[in-house]
């Protein structure tokens, strides 16, 4: 079966960090996500910078397989990272007004802050 990304409601860590105000996103260690009837609780990890970047990055755990990842999606299984179930664009570009009315607007609660 072929998920393509235009099916799926993504969140970013961007776009997480864009929901809070700095001084609360940097206490943040768990948040809760939600799209229609769903929600998950998603935890945020302090991993070590790679590559060029020194100090530490944030990133969110994947509910399923527990990697470190920068995107999640609400796909058929749940919440889930691109290596659980590998979503992927089509040959055009898609609007954010063209998506399918089942896509929608995905809501971040911040847990424990």
């Amino acid at each position: 079966m072929i998920i393509y990304r235009d099916e799926v409601a993504t969140i970013s860590l961007a776009q997480l960090r864009g929901r809070f105000a700095p001084r609360v996103f940097r206490k943040l260690q768990s948040v809760t996500l939600s799209h229609g009837p769903e929600s998950h609780v998603v935890v945020l990890d302090r991993i070590r910078g790679h590559g060029c970047i020194s100090g530490n990055q944030v990133a969110m755990r994947c509910p399923r397989c527990a990697a470190h990842v920068m995107t999640l999606g609400f796909t058929y299984l749940g919440l889930a990272c691109r290596r659980c179930v590998p979503w992927r664009a089509r040959g055009y570009r898609v609007s954010l007004r063209a998506r399918a009315p089942h896509v929608g607007h995905v809501a971040a609660v911040a847990d424990g802050v």
